[in-house]
């Protein structure tokens, strides 16, 4: 918690240091630029989500960015465990957090390239409104005359026997709840390309989200679960686009 506080601090400050520094004013090497990414960070599985990011020239090696992200967030105790057909389902796990975040910011040119070669390195740092998207964790339960797909409950849902599989990703949608947000992020950008019109590399940064009221995962009626209202992590965006 305090490395990533600290690693935050440090990157806000020398993102804030850069844009007023009047040094390597060079001709900019693009004017708008759009680009897709696959996020890894450490409030996730293996692939954390999406990105998109559309920058636009504001002055000298300054750019204005527009970016949209959508990743799953996970409670780091979740644990899976074999139902009783062998289907995999988390145990306590009351909802699935998608957090769908709209950013705006600003993209500081550190280090250009040459035209066909080397690696662009950029400062990158931006916030704004989190929409956090809380969906039912469904599961298929065994009533013995009958089976249901519902949201889990861990009190109602008491003999784990019971419990043949998870009712899939796309069950719960119609009782989701949406709860507002705000995130900030900042970071350093590695650009590579042999050409000057596609851009492809990666983004290493941290972020922190916070929300007014406790996002519950996992169920926490006995308290042996912490939920929070506000999330740390570290990332790695890797991403490719195109610039004019």
């Amino acid at each position: 918690m305090k490395f990533i506080k600290v690693v935050f601090y440090i990157l806000m400050l020398v993102s804030i240091s850069l844009s007023e520094t009047k040094a390597q004013v060079l001709e900019p090497p693009y004017k708008r630029e759009f680009l897709i990414g696959l996020n890894f960070n450490t409030n996730a599985g293996f692939i954390g989500g999406l990105n998109g990011k559309f920058s636009r020239l504001k002055k000298n090696n300054i750019y204005e960015t527009f970016g949209v992200e959508i990743v799953n967030v996970k409670h780091p105790k979740e644990a899976k465990y074999a139902s009783s057909n062998g289907s995999p389902y988390v145990q306590q796990k009351k909802n699935y957090l998608f957090p769908v975040r709209l950013q705006y910011g600003r993209t500081i040119i550190l280090f250009h390239k040459a035209p066909e070669e080397g690696v662009q390195v950029d400062a990158v740092f931006s916030g704004g409104l989190t929409l956090g998207i809380l969906k039912p964790y469904t599961i298929e339960y065994d009533y013995d005359s009958y089976t249901a797909i519902e949201p889990y409950d861990p009190e109602k849902h008491t003999n784990t026997n019971k419990i043949l599989g998870t009712g899939g990703i796309f069950s719960g949608f119609d009782q989701m709840k949406i709860v507002p947000g705000l995130n900030v992020k900042a970071g350093i950008s590695f650009e590579f390309g042999s050409f000057t019109s596609n851009v492809s590399g990666l983004e290493i940064g941290t972020l922190i989200e916070a929300y007014p009221q406790k996002m519950i995962i996992l169920d926490d009626i006995n308290h042996s679960y912490q939920n929070k209202s506000v999330f740390t992590s570290l990332y790695v965006t890797i991403f490719y686009g195109r610039r004019k």
